[in-house]
């Protein structure tokens, strides 16, 4: 059994390999809130989430992007995809500067932890990642950036930190928690109505242009992308970074949330893939085996038969 502790090795050399110091990065998300002593659920199995600094980072990044992944054809690519199939993970890469934390103060901002007798990890303080998920509801539009479902995760994600943090009579933590809390409910209740499903058709955002005639395959769950046949149209919810392990053989992607800085926004354009991203119904109106067309030059998805 792959354990926490392991994976989190993996990426701190990972990280070295790609010649990031220790004071270039830290764990954030639920993994980091449990190693920290809240009681948090964690709601996605092996999804790690990291803050790396964006100049640090062998590549460039997309100005905007969410999140980020190693250049297709480079060796940071190959290390990376090796490291997803030996450890069926999904990790979320974030580059910082965001909105309230600056590369230089990442250091302030974490604490070190020993993972083993050899490494050690930064971990976002648990203020700060809170503080950090209020900064990002104030400026984004949830109907394009995030859908209702994520954010309904941090809701519960947080209910657990301000349990923990009232045992520990953390104050200034519970009235974070609140704010953000309530910030979370404004948020859901601004969540108008999802693209529509009319004459056949189903729109969404493109992202990455072409036009593709090809069976879908719908993805869940990890094993379902075992399933994934040379040529297919993957169709999930959203796109997670294992999307990675079988990139080469799709012919496009469809998902029911995202917006065009987001993990599958930053995958199609990697990959020049043909997608449309926030269509909100495709998972519920496709069937594995439904022969579709995807125009990603206008954002309509048409089911063929």
């Amino acid at each position: 059994m792959v354990t926490t502790a392991k994976i989190l090795v993996s990426f701190i050399d990972l990280f070295n390999a790609w010649g990031l110091s220790p004071n270039d990065y830290c764990l954030c998300g639920e993994y980091g809130l449990k190693i920290q002593g809240y009681s948090v659920r964690v709601l996605r199995k092996k999804h790690y989430d990291f803050f790396v600094k964006k100049s640090r980072l062998p590549w460039s990044v997309l100005r905007g992007a969410e999140s980020t992944v190693p250049p297709k054809d480079t060796r940071y690519f190959r290390s990376f995809q090796k490291l997803l199939g030996q450890l069926k993970i999904d990790p979320h890469f974030v580059p910082i500067p965001l909105l309230n934390i600056r590369a230089k103060d990442l250091k302030k901002k974490s604490r070190i932890f020993k993972i083993d007798s050899n490494h050690k990890l930064r971990i976002i303080r648990p203020i700060d990642q809170i503080k950090n998920y209020y900064y990002l509801l104030k400026t984004f539009d949830a109907r394009r950036r995030y859908a209702s479902e994520k954010i309904q995760r941090w809701g519960r994600s947080l209910l657990d930190v301000k349990r923990t943090a009232q045992r520990k009579k953390e104050a200034e933590l519970i009235v974070w928690c609140l704010k953000v809390i309530g910030l979370i409910n404004l948020k859901l209740k601004d969540f108008l109505a999802p693209k529509s499903f009319k004459n056949g058709l189903l729109y969404g955002t493109a992202v990455y242009p072409g036009r593709i005639k090809a069976k879908v395959r719908i993805i869940k769950k990890a094993a379902d992308l075992l399933k994934v046949k040379k040529g297919e149209i993957i169709v999930a919810p959203f796109a997670r970074t294992e999307f990675v392990r079988i990139i080469n053989k799709v012919s496009g992607l469809l998902t029911d949330q995202g917006g065009t800085s987001s993990h599958a926004a930053i995958l199609s354009r990697e990959f020049k893939i043909p997608s449309i991203i926030g269509t909100r119904f495709a998972t519920s109106i496709f069937k594995d085996g439904d022969v579709v067309e995807v125009d990603a030059n206008k954002g309509v998805v048409r089911k063929i038969k």
